[in-house]
C-alpha cells in the first residue's frame, strides 16, 4: 500500500517595482526552499536540512545568515553562477600561445596549431583539451550571469528582510 504524507509548504510571492514576480517556497519540516523566477526562467532548490544547518529551523538559519546572498546563490543557481565564457578563455589562451611562443616554450608550429585548436574551440570541453599549454595555470575563464545580482537584490534580500520581521513580530506577540 502506497503510504500518503501531506506537508504545508511556506510560499511566498514576491513582485517588485517593475511587476516582475517570484516564489519562494520554503517547507520548514525538513529545510528545503525552492525558487521559481519565470520573469528571467531562474528556476533553483537546495535541501539543508533542519539539523544540519545548526539552527532549530530553516527560518532561523535564513534570518541568520541569508545577506550572504553569494552563498545562497551559488546553491541555488551554480550554473548561472559560474557560466562558461569563451570569448574570455580564447583570449587568455591566445595570450599564453603568444607568451609561450615569445619566451620559446613552443616552436612555431606548435604555436600554429594551438592557435588554429583555440580559434577552432567552441565548447568548454573542447578548451580543457589545450588547458596543459597553461602548465598549471587555468585559462578557463568564467563570469556570473547578470540575473544571479539582480534575483539577490530584487527578491531574495527583501525576502530574509520580510521573514526577520516576521520572526520579530511574532517573538513580540509571545512575550507579550
Amino acid at each position: 500500500m502506497t503510504k500518503i504524507t501531506r506537508r504545508i509548504i511556506d510560499n511566498f510571492i514576491l513582485v517588485d517595482e517593475r511587476n516582475n514576480s517570484a516564489m519562494i517556497s520554503v517547507d520548514p519540516e525538513v529545510g528545503h526552499v525552492m525558487i521559481n523566477c519565470s520573469d528571467r526562467e531562474i528556476a533553483g532548490d537546495y535541501y539543508w536540512g533542519n539539523r544540519s544547518t545548526g539552527c532549530e529551523s530553516i527560518y532561523e538559519f535564513l534570518c541568520k545568515n541569508g545577506h550572504d546572498w553569494h552563498y545562497f546563490m551559488l546553491k541555488f543557481f551554480p550554473r548561472l553562477f559560474h557560466t562558461f565564457d569563451e570569448e574570455k578563455t580564447r583570449a587568455e589562451f591566445k595570450r599564453l600561445i603568444l607568451q609561450h611562443r615569445r619566451e620559446g616554450r613552443l616552436d612555431t608550429v606548435q604555436a600554429r596549431n594551438l592557435w588554429a585548436n583555440t580559434e577552432n574551440a567552441t565548447n568548454e570541453y573542447e578548451f580543457m583539451g589545450l588547458d596543459d599549454l597553461s602548465a598549471g595555470d587555468c585559462c578557463m575563464r568564467y563570469w556570473m550571469s547578470p540575473d544571479v545580482p539582480w534575483f539577490a537584490n530584487a527578491f531574495w534580500l527583501p525576502f530574509i528582510e520580510h521573514i526577520r520581521s516576521e520572526r520579530a513580530e511574532f517573538a513580540k506577540e509571545i512575550s507579550e
